[in-house]
């Protein structure tokens, strides 16, 4: 028995038979309990007088005052189940026997200390039926995973909770014997808006920028004027990128270009970086980062570090995707406010601006236009850009070519 449980059969034991009681606790290991008591033992007359509280243990299911337990005063182990990883499901809940239905392998039967103590707190429960529970309840396997899964931005809320299974036809009878009864999606989705709060102040509105950027990429041209494949932003950014590396402005003259490439690397960041990982294989990721912080300062996100916003979005979909395991109940408690959302996309231009802005600088340098219309393997293929290497591969022109280019003109022009 547990020291508490252990307390309440002492009590109960004194009460019964009229007298006093030393109780003897290792609160290391119980199995001790008899050690290091020797001059106790002796005053009270000698070791015969010493009882083992467990074989007590009875006591704690009689009918008791201001408590009725039903017929018996027990609670049945066939009808109340602590589900696997909760906090105090212990080696001593042991697996249900028979054969495997529905849930019960995530259940286990309650072992004695809980049996006794049950109805000492607020007992947080899903019910169930033929060990599953009904529709419109957060299932069994979702709240043993989120125990279980440490790297789950939900395993914080659930790591240090005991969650049981009752049968429904239980329910009434437990309530009589005094169980305080909570059911499990009303207490979590309490703890979903409390969690919503720490979550919007952290992603402030981003998370939002993020699915329009993502959008906004992955439309096409309305009206190419070039018989390419891609979107024609994608292509032409990997030409310039590949040529002229993050440190563009210093090589372009054309101020009005560099702002156009500064807004397509921000829309970039945004909708591919984030999202998908999308990487500049051949830059240094933190030369990246420190070039996006540059730009998103300019449109006044200052102070906004890349990597941050990025693990904190991932904390976002993450939250989002592990409660979709979950009730409506429960997932339609994480309100993210999306107070920022206008002023951050209005920092940005729509990709077809985007897009007609980049066509229109293209088309006034001949050089580059040649380039970028030529050649097909930087189509769309902006994470290989990598300004040490020319981005021709195929039969356009070669490599030889394009290292007898007049790089100097090539900047005049732009």
């Amino acid at each position: 028995a547990s020291a508490e449980s252990a307390k309440k059969i002492v009590t109960k034991y004194c009460n019964q038979n009229d007298c006093m009681a030393y109780l003897m606790v290792d609160s290391d290991d119980h199995k001790e309990s008899d050690k290091g008591f020797d001059q106790l033992i002796k005053d009270i007359g000698g070791a015969d007088r010493v009882l083992k509280v467990s074989d007590y243990r009875s006591l704690m299911r009689s009918g008791t005052s201001g408590k009725k337990r039903g017929s018996t005063g027990t609670i049945s182990k066939d009808e109340v189940f602590i589900i696997k990883g909760s906090k105090d499901c212990t080696d001593a809940c042991k697996r249900l026997s028979g054969k495997s239905l529905n849930a019960s392998d995530y259940l286990r039967e309650l072992s004695d200390d809980l049996a006794d103590t049950l109805s000492d707190n607020p007992v947080l429960y899903v019910p169930i039926t033929r060990y599953a529970v009904d529709d419109g309840q957060s299932g069994i396997f979702a709240i043993h995973g989120a125990m279980k899964k440490e790297d789950s931005p939900l395993h914080p809320l659930l790591k240090n909770q005991n969650v049981f299974a009752i049968k429904k036809s239980a329910l009434s009878k437990l309530q009589k014997q005094g169980v305080k009864l909570v059911k499990f999606d009303t207490w979590f989705a309490k703890k979903i808006e409390k969690f919503s709060k720490d979550i919007s102040q952290q992603i402030d509105g981003y998370h939002q920028v993020i699915d329009y950027c993502r959008d906004e990429l992955n439309t096409m041209d309305d009206k190419s004027g070039y018989s390419w494949r891609s979107s024609s932003d994608k292509r032409i950014m990997a030409t310039l990128l590949n040529i002229y590396g993050l440190d563009y402005r210093s090589h372009i003259n054309n101020k009005n270009l560099c702002d156009v490439m500064d807004n397509w690397m921000a829309i970039w960041f945004f909708g591919k970086m984030i999202p998908d990982d999308t990487r500049f294989r051949n830059f240094k990721q933190g030369d990246v980062n420190a070039h996006i912080a540059t730009i998103l300062a300019k449109y006044g996100m200052n102070g906004l570090d890349p990597a941050k916003i990025k693990k904190v979005y991932e904390k976002y979909t993450e939250t989002v995707n592990a409660l979709g395991n979950f009730t409506d109940t429960v997932s339609d408690a994480l309100k993210i406010s999306d107070k920022s959302i206008r002023e951050r996309k209005h920092q940005l231009q729509d990709i077809t601006v985007i897009r007609k802005n980049l066509k229109a600088q293209v088309d006034n340098s001949p050089l580059l236009k040649y380039i970028v219309g030529m050649d097909d393997s930087s189509s769309g293929h902006v994470g290989e850009a990598n300004p040490d290497k020319p981005i021709c591969t195929d039969g356009c022109y070669t490599p030889e070519w394009y290292k007898t280019v007049d790089a100097d003109g090539l900047r005049r022009d732009l």
